[in-house]
C-alpha cells in the first residue's frame, strides 16, 4: 500500500460523506417521526439536527485535529477520530463509535428504535 504523507486517506471527503450521510438519515428520520419543531442543516462543514424539545445536535468538521466533533443535548461534547482499521468515527476514550452514539440517543429520544449509519451506501 502506497501510503506516503497522508496517504490515500482523505479527511475532508471522509468528514464530508459522513455528514451528508448523516443529513440525509436525520432529514428522513425527524420527517418519518413527525419530530415538532425540528430542522436538519447543514453549512461549511457543521451539521446541525435540531430535535425541538428536545435539544440540538451538532457535528461538525475539526480539520487541524482531523476530528469529527459532537455536540450532544443529552450528553455533552465527544471529539471522534476516523479509524480506517474499523472504518468509522470512534471516541478515543472508551472506543465507542459515533453512529452508536446517536442511534443509541435518538432510540431513546424518539421513542422508537434508531439505527445511524456513517457509512455512505456504495
Amino acid at each position: 500500500a502506497s501510503d506516503g504523507a497522508g496517504g490515500a486517506f482523505s479527511f475532508h471527503r471522509v468528514a464530508d460523506e459522513t455528514l451528508e450521510c448523516l443529513q440525509d438519515q436525520f432529514e428522513a428520520l425527524v420527517e418519518d417521526e413527525n419530530v415538532e419543531g425540528a430542522d436538519v442543516t447543514c453549512d461549511s462543514g457543521v451539521l446541525e439536527i435540531d430535535l425541538g424539545q428536545s435539544g440540538t445536535y451538532v457535528i461538525n468538521k475539526q480539520a487541524p485535529n482531523e476530528q469529527l466533533w459532537l455536540s450532544s443535548p443529552i450528553s455533552g461534547p465527544f471529539r471522534y477520530d476516523y479509524s480506517r482499521e474499523v472504518g468509522a468515527w470512534v471516541y478515543s476514550r472508551d472506543n465507542h463509535r459515533l453512529e452508536d452514539k446517536l442511534s443509541d440517543e435518538l432510540s431513546d429520544i424518539l421513542g422508537t428504535p434508531v439505527c445511524i449509519n456513517t457509512e455512505p451506501l456504495a
